[in-house]
């Protein structure tokens, strides 16, 4: 939600990456199941991997997974919506640490981290095939997120939403693909698969 606080906070970057996230949002209808995660036991004002496991049964737990899991999936695809906005994609990394220090995101965990090194276990990301992509388990929700947005940066569907932009020296996926690598990041993708 735009406020007059989030407007003195933010730079103009900042503000129209937020802007077009939520337009994602709206675009997907993630607010149903935004709507529906604390039914569940979901609390969205903390990280989302925690979920409330008191007196919950099999069945809802395993609801709750599910929309957890969506939640942040949604989150992934808004922040596409947010990049296809930026004037220059490339400061998406910097726009999120921003971001994120400033507590713009309450659902994710505060920890910070550092950017340059993230940016540095990124470079091997990239390059690394889909099948051998390992995320280390102290890795935080943010910083798969950031991994997430940053496989978008190369990704046919920015170059045609955004024309102005020389994909010359990058060699583009199709949406598949991206999937792929994006679950893997997000480890929604199941082992044994």
């Amino acid at each position: 939600m735009a406020t007059s606080g989030l407007g003195e906070v933010c730079s103009k970057e900042e503000l129209l990456f937020l802007i077009g996230c939520e337009c994602g949002h709206i675009q997907n209808n993630h607010c149903i199941f935004n709507m529906a995660a604390p039914y569940f036991g979901i609390n969205l004002s903390d990280d989302q991997e925690e979920i409330n496991q008191s007196e919950a049964d099999s069945s809802a737990m395993q609801v709750a997974g599910t929309i957890s899991e969506w939640i942040k999936l949604s989150d992934i695809t808004s922040d596409r919506a947010g990049i296809i906005c930026l004037s220059n994609p490339q400061e998406y990394p910097a726009i999120m640490s921003s971001l994120h220090g400033k507590g713009v995101f309450a659902h994710y965990k505060k920890d910070s981290f550092e950017l340059p090194e993230l940016m540095r276990q990124y470079e091997v990301l990239h390059i690394t095939p889909a099948r051998s992509i390992v995320i280390p388990k102290e890795c935080q929700s943010i910083e798969k997120r950031i991994f997430a947005g940053l496989e978008f940066l190369s990704c046919e569907i920015l170059y045609n939403w955004r024309g102005d932009l020389s994909k010359a020296d990058v060699h583009t996926v199709n949406k598949q693909a991206l999937e792929v690598r994006c679950e893997i990041i997000l480890d929604a993708a199941k082992e044994g698969m």
